[in-house]
């Protein structure tokens, strides 16, 4: 069973080894220490921007990173910067389970 939650500094592994896969997916170089310090310390501070992350179990599967923002005519937008799965992951509804998760904060 796959299931979606909102990033909390106790998936600070979980994250960093999905977005080292992440990186290395689209041929990136590794983020050094200091710029995975950098993105743990924005994400546990609540502050500009979110992250969700799908499991199952305690196997972390994909993360989408995500921000509100306006102006979206008159009300607020949801803004989906990131949508990634790991490759053992995909086509289990991994990535339409995190949308999902999403869509019911938009």
């Amino acid at each position: 069973m796959i299931t979606t939650r909102g990033y909390t500094s106790e998936d600070e592994g979980a994250f960093l080894a999905l977005y080292r896969e992440c990186l290395s997916h689209y041929g990136l170089e590794p983020a050094t220490s200091q710029q995975e310090a950098r993105i743990l310390l924005l994400l546990n501070s609540g502050r500009h921007m979110s992250c969700h992350i799908a499991f199952q179990g305690t196997r972390p599967l994909g993360f989408a990173t995500w921000v509100l923002t306006f102006p979206s005519g008159t009300d607020v937008a949801l803004y989906m910067k990131e949508l990634f799965v790991t490759k053992a992951a995909r086509g289990e509804g991994t990535g339409r389970a995190i949308m999902a998760s999403l869509v019911r904060i938009a």
